[in-house]
C-alpha cells in the first residue's frame, strides 16, 4: 500500500491512523502524473504518429497520438508495440475541457492472446442513474478506441 500512496501523492502520501493526512498533495490530474516521471517514463512518440494540441494550466501544447492514429498500435491489424503495464491516458479535445484537464481517462493495458486490451474503469460518475455503478472491466483496446470521445492518448511505461 505504501508504493501506492507515493505514486499517488506528488511527495508521499502521509497516513494519519487510517486516513490520509496529506490529501492536498495528492495529484489530481492525469498529465501532472505522467510530467512526474512517477508512472513511468511518456513513450508516446515512440509508439506511432503524434501530433500536437493545446494545452492548458501552464502547457502551451502537448503531444499526442490522435484518435484515428492509435488503431496502428492498438493491435487490429497485426502487431502491438504496447506491452503489458503500460498506463494509457486518454486526452480530451480542448474544446471539451471543463477544469483545464487534459486527460479525461486512464487505464492499464494488458495483453491477451497477443493483443493489447484496456483494464479501466467503466461507468458514468456524473449521473445519477449510474452513480456508484461503475465497475473495472477489460475490453480489447480497438474496441474502446472505435467508440471513445477522446482526441487522443499518451502513454507512459515502467522501465
Amino acid at each position: 500500500m505504501k508504493n501506492a500512496l507515493n505514486l499517488r501523492f506528488r511527495s508521499k502520501g502521509r497516513l494519519d491512523g487510517e486516513r490520509v493526512a496529506n490529501y492536498d498533495d495528492r495529484f489530481e490530474y492525469g498529465e501532472d502524473m505522467i510530467d512526474s516521471g512517477k508512472w513511468g517514463k511518456e513513450i508516446t512518440s515512440n509508439l506511432g504518429g503524434t501530433i500536437r494540441i493545446k494545452g492548458s494550466r501552464g502547457r502551451n501544447e502537448v503531444v499526442i497520438i490522435p484518435k484515428d492514429e492509435i488503431s496502428q498500435i492498438a493491435g487490429a491489424a497485426g502487431r502491438s508495440p504496447l506491452k503489458d503495464g503500460d498506463i494509457i491516458f486518454f486526452i480530451k479535445d480542448p474544446s471539451k475541457r471543463i477544469v483545464e484537464e487534459i486527460v479525461g481517462h486512464i487505464g492499464i493495458i494488458s495483453i491477451k492472446a497477443g493483443a493489447p486490451c484496456l483494464i479501466h474503469a467503466s461507468g458514468r460518475k456524473d449521473s445519477a442513474d449510474s452513480k456508484g455503478n461503475g465497475i473495472v472491466k477489460s475490453v480489447r483496446l480497438w474496441e474502446y478506441v472505435e467508440n471513445m470521445r477522446f482526441a487522443g492518448i499518451r502513454v507512459t511505461r515502467f522501465q
